[in-house]
């Protein structure tokens, strides 16, 4: 009895007993839930600690994007630099050079590359002295050092002859008068191979007057034009190309026949000796501007227009009566002149902090050109 009723005592007190182990498991205690939050709250510092870093790395260039775009700066550079023909100013941070004509224009093209030598300034450019153009921001190095070279040229210069005679025919007989005007020309062809006196070493000759025999017009406001022309074909006449003019009022001609003068205020210079040429009268106003003497009792080389130098007839018994002067060109003293070039031309290039953004370039110069101290 005493045993059956321990044992049914035990077994309601088991029964009744609250179970630790599941109280625990069917919440969480309050020191759980602040723990829990805190070790959020970390978690969450660290990923945004990460995120910043992580920005702040993808929007700061690498010093392998840097040197990509310094390599593109040094290329371009290099394409201006490498036909350069004169140096014009050098320094670490300057280059100063001229290449020649790219827009067509008949000019040389003048370009600088320029650094102030402050870090974090811009690398700029300028072309033919318009506004710098920035070309790379925030450079942190800019070096340029040429390899300069001296050179020794030999200089030839020429002496030019004081005036003297070169040709003429004097023989003046009576005759008729050619009226010039402006459609009606006239022509003496010149062969400088029968030039009076020609020194031996002469280079070149330059016609410097005509005298002529000849007289006013009919008016006194219009404009003898005395030209002297390249020759061709056909009878070695005058061509379109005027080297030389002399303008010659017609106020200033003789009244009767005489001789008169058109002096070239601009002589052409160079004159070939072994070419011919040809002195033309022509005209600009009304009427007949002048009259020049002519005569068919020989030939002379005389050529004549009527569609205002079109084409021109030659004359095969004419003659005019001319004096022709100019100077000769000779050979004069030689001078040994020394010069600085510059074959290549070495540039240093970095835009970040990093020693690997730095580009090291050597720019051979096509030109070899001089580096001068004064432009």
């Amino acid at each position: 009895m005493i045993a059956a009723s321990g044992h049914s005592t035990l077994a309601s007190a088991m029964k009744t007993r609250p179970n630790t182990f599941d109280r625990l498991h069917h919440g969480h205690t309050m020191i759980e839930l602040v723990v829990a939050m805190v070790a959020s709250a970390m978690l969450l510092a660290s990923l945004g600690s990460v995120m910043l870093i992580a920005r702040q790395i993808a929007f700061t260039p690498s010093a392998p994007t840097q040197r990509m775009d310094a390599a593109g700066v040094v290329n371009e550079l290099a394409g201006d630099l490498r036909f350069a023909t004169l140096l014009v100013e050098q320094s670490p941070t300057v280059l100063d050079f001229v290449v020649a004509d790219r827009d067509g224009d008949g000019a040389a093209e003048r370009i600088r590359y320029e650094w102030s030598g402050t870090a974090g300034d811009p690398l700029t450019r300028t072309y033919n002295g318009a506004s710098p153009i920035t070309i790379l921001n925030s450079v942190q190095e800019f070096q340029i050092t040429p390899t300069i070279a001296s050179t020794t040229t030999t200089l030839e210069t020429t002496v030019t002859s004081g005036e003297v005679f070169l040709a003429s025919n004097t023989n003046v007989q009576s005759g008729s008068d050619r009226g010039i005007t402006t459609t009606a020309y006239s022509a003496q062809q010149i062969n400088p191979i029968g030039f009076a006196s020609i020194p031996a070493n002469a280079l070149s000759w330059s016609a410097t007057k005509v005298e002529f025999q000849g007289r006013g017009g009919a008016g006194t406001s219009d404009t003898l034009l005395v030209q002297l022309h390249s020759s061709g074909d056909p009878h070695d006449g005058p061509t379109s190309h005027v080297l030389s003019q002399a303008t010659v009022p017609e106020s200033t001609l003789t009244g009767g026949t005489g001789w008169n003068t058109a002096i070239f205020p601009d002589p052409a210079r160079g004159l070939a000796l072994h070419r011919r040429y040809a002195v033309t009268w022509s005209g600009v106003g009304n009427g007949i501007i002048a009259k020049l003497l002519y005569n068919d009792s020989a030939a002379g080389g005389v050529l004549e227009s009527e569609d205002a130098g079109a084409s021109w007839q030659y004359m095969t018994s004419r003659q005019m009566y001319y004096r022709l002067y100019g100077t000769y060109t000779t050979p004069g003293p030689q001078y040994d002149v020394t010069r600085s070039v510059v074959p290549h031309v070495r540039i240093v290039l970095r835009t970040g902090a990093s020693a690997h953004s730095r580009v090291d370039a050597s720019i051979p110069l096509v030109n070899t050109p001089e580096l001068l101290t004064a432009y």
